[in-house]
């Protein structure tokens, strides 16, 4: 379930041009306005292409690419190869699907429920927030979703950051989650991963940590979702729908996840393959020693038992592959990738 064309946008203005930019290199993990992304998918493939990415998988958060746009791709004469697929929650972790028939039933209708899961989840959220001080209202939590798309975190985010008089009570529980990291570990890499990431992206990243993560500085704002699958029947839904299942960014869920669990279920072929490219956007950050022993160890398993392994930018916005396209070290690493899937699953080949 792929497109190909023709089109070239050019060389981004203003790129670097004292080094190569890699052709050919492959994201299997890309995010649209559907979810928490920035830009459609046509967008998307002529910013990839302008990046030197030929490869782009569209995997938004519980959410298929709705018939309309699918049939669009298919008619779209463009030089980016693209996969349909699908990042679902499970109890355990995300988990990719890749070549996903959209129109599956079985499928199709698990959205629909998490579509209404998620807004439910954004209303407490938000509600949450509001009676700790903040100004937001989970309606324009929603709008930033839009009809179409399903609500994510950074929707919360960027509601929050948008009123001005939110940014004094955001610094004083910043202030305290600096103070809490001298003795909780995972406050403490929460508060230098929002540290080091505010400076790209804004104030907005220190929300995470303290409210939005799973074990953050202020408990009662963060939701779980009460109807999301287990990993094995996520994994059903994915084969069902004439799928791969992909493990993604280990890293993150590596305490529910570690190795020895990670094999188990590589080996029992309970999964398809792993991502074994990611993160990005910790190189140059304190978080790149142990990304790169976390990639390492995971390619390392994958290798060893003969599974799928992926390249993923887990790409949301332009600047995610104009990154890619001056990142060659990390663009090398994903050449080939598509084509080893397709050796061991010759039906997916288009």
């Amino acid at each position: 379930m792929q497109g190909w064309g023709s089109c070239d946008p050019g060389p981004i203005p203003g790129s670097p041009t004292n080094r190569i930019m890699i052709e050919n290199s492959q994201n299997l993990h890309s995010h649209t306005y559907l979810s928490d992304g920035k830009m459609t998918h046509r967008e998307t493939l002529d910013i990839a292409a302008a990046n030197g990415c030929y490869t782009v998988a569209f995997t938004d958060h519980d959410i298929l690419i709705p018939p309309e746009i699918f049939a669009d791709l298919k008619n779209l004469d463009h030089k980016v190869k693209w996969v349909s697929g699908i990042e679902l929650s499970t109890g355990m972790g995300h988990v990719l699907g890749l070549f996903v028939d959209p129109h599956n039933e079985a499928l199709r209708a698990h959205t629909v429920s998490m579509k209404e899961e998620r807004i439910k989840k954004a209303r407490v959220m938000a509600e949450a927030l509001a009676q700790l001080g903040f100004v937001i209202t989970a309606e324009e939590v929603l709008a930033r979703a839009g009809d179409g798309g399903n609500v994510t975190k950074p929707h919360i985010v960027d509601a929050l950051v948008a009123h001005p008089e939110n940014i004094p009570l955001l610094e004083t529980y910043i202030e305290k989650l600096r103070i809490a990291a001298e003795t909780n570990e995972d406050l403490k890499k929460g508060y230098i991963e929002a540290r080091e990431m505010s400076e790209v992206k804004g104030i907005g990243m220190y929300v995470y940590p303290i409210f939005l993560k799973s074990h953050p500085l202020v408990p009662g704002v963060h939701q779980n979702f009460s109807i999301e699958p287990s990993i094995d029947d996520g994994v059903k839904l994915i084969r069902d729908a004439g799928g791969l299942a992909v493990l993604a960014h280990w890293h993150i869920d590596k305490k529910n996840f570690p190795l020895a669990l990670l094999e188990k279920f590589l080996s029992e072929d309970k999964l398809d393959g792993v991502e074994t490219v990611w993160g990005l956007n910790a190189y140059g950050t304190s978080g790149e020693t142990e990304m790169r022993a976390d990639n390492k160890a995971v390619s390392e398993l994958v290798r060893q038992l003969g599974k799928l392994e992926c390249p993923s930018l887990d790409a949301h916005t332009k600047s995610d592959y104009e990154l890619l396209g001056r990142s060659d070290f990390f663009a090398e690493q994903t050449l080939g990738m598509l084509e080893k899937i397709y050796e061991k699953f010759p039906d997916k080949k288009p």
